[in-house]
């Protein structure tokens, strides 16, 4: 989406400095980027995607190149495991318009790419698992007062 500013005889630094604090308001209200170039203001409504049962041979490239045939691929990665650097069978990816990756998200799931059928949704917001287990405060231990 983009919006056309409409008052060009205001002198561009005034321009960006009356209209910096608004699009950080924007911003942060609507949670998406925006960005200001010249006379206009580009809102991107990008959306993330989580791709599951990949086959292990699978790249972050050949998946970028799988969603591009949608539309723009802002970024594409096939999680692997941080010991071995092996593929952990999910990715994600972000397309920059949620038009594009609702029709990715429409095509691609359940269809069989490399002998896997894959399964396509929009990413959920990572939860924060840190603080959690025996060496951060949680988890075991003598339990109670002992005195």
């Amino acid at each position: 989406m983009v919006l056309k500013l409409l008052s060009a005889s205001i002198p561009k630094r005034d321009l960006l400095g009356q209209l910096s604090p608004n699009l950080y308001t924007i911003s942060n209200f609507l949670e998406i980027p925006v960005q200001y170039s010249g006379l206009f203001v580009d809102i991107r409504m990008s959306m993330k995607l989580y791709v599951g049962n990949l086959s292990f041979q699978t790249s972050s490239v050949e998946l970028e190149e799988l969603f591009a045939d949608f539309g723009q691929v802002d970024s594409a990665t096939v999680v692997e495991d941080r010991e071995t650097g092996r593929s952990r069978g999910f990715g994600f990816v972000e397309m920059a318009a949620a038009e594009d990756a609702e029709k990715a998200i429409a095509e691609l799931n359940g269809k069989n790419v490399a002998g896997r059928d894959l399964k396509v949704s929009e990413a959920k917001p990572r939860e924060d698992n840190r603080g959690r287990g025996a060496y951060n405060g949680g988890g075991g231990g003598y339990g109670g007062n002992r005195w």
